[in-house]
């Protein structure tokens, strides 16, 4: 199970069992030249960083974390509940997560999946320091800026998000 299977759920049960049939090709509203991703890593200066791998298990990430300071899209997974975190940087048994997102300040849903997926890293033995989320905007000029904005924990808050924690344990 995926924490985009709980969303899919917790919104509307129906929706889950059709997302479970539902085999058609999605439709880009728009295209973006350059990859999201490689503009992050550009703007964090990271040079050496273990890449993820789609269902990798436990074992592959907690190795990567001996070996690199940077994860990107890491696979953490806790009593069947698998996450996927985009950016990952950590020193000892101590990281910070970085969320790339469209908006300036997490929706609902966007708040709940960071709080999933901090929970589940938390459960595989990592304490998580910061939570940062990464946007790009224009500004008046046509220049393309950054906003980075860190969050606490406690400060990533929706509907659900403020009971995650206790009840993943």
């Amino acid at each position: 199970m995926h924490i985009s299977d709980v969303r899919k759920f917790l919104r509307c049960p129906r929706l889950y069992q059709y997302s479970l049939k539902d085999n058609q090709k999605s439709f880009p509203y728009f295209n973006i030249n350059v990859s999201i991703d490689d503009s992050i890593v550009n703007k964090l200066r990271i040079d050496n960083y273990y890449l993820g791998r789609v269902n990798e298990d436990n074992d592959n990430t907690t190795e990567a974390l001996k070996e690199h300071e940077w994860l990107l899209k890491a696979r953490f997974t806790y009593r069947g509940l698998r996450c996927r975190v985009p950016y990952l940087y950590h020193k000892d048994s101590h990281c910070d997560l970085y969320f790339s997102s469209y908006s300036v300040n997490p929706t609902d849903g966007e708040a709940d999946n960071i709080m999933w997926t901090a929970a589940v890293v938390e459960k595989n033995g990592l304490t998580v320091d910061n939570i940062y989320i990464i946007s790009r905007i224009r500004n008046t000029k046509d220049r393309e800026n950054w906003i980075t904005k860190p969050y606490g924990t406690s400060q990533i808050t929706s509907s659900t998000a403020t009971d995650i924690r206790q009840s993943i344990s």
